[in-house]
């Protein structure tokens, strides 16, 4: 990993329009609830960062299935975090141990 670049998680579920991750860095994945939740966890430069939350914000989704949920990703540098809601985007320094 460049050590300019994000990393990120963001739910399968979480999007309006499927074609929402369509050119993104996939670089892992993990089946949470086989054939309906799927963590995918990205690689995003910061050049790009600011574009991608913002598409992200506008495409995720108010509910899954008949349930309405608040949906979520999160994006990580160092020891920066970045909570990305649909209407609010958290900044936080992660303290080290």
């Amino acid at each position: 990993m460049n050590d300019d670049n994000y990393r990120g998680i963001i739910l399968n579920i979480s999007r309006q329009n499927k074609s929402a991750f369509s050119g993104l860095k996939v670089i892992g994945r993990r089946n949470v609830l086989p054939g309906m939740i799927v963590l995918f966890k990205l690689e995003v430069p910061s050049s790009a960062l600011e574009l991608l939350m913002q598409k992200l914000q506008a495409n995720m989704a108010k509910r899954f299935l008949y349930l309405i949920h608040e949906f979520y990703c999160h994006f990580y540098r160092g020891n920066e975090l970045i909570i990305v809601l649909r209407d609010k985007v958290f900044h936080a320094a992660v303290m080290g141990v």
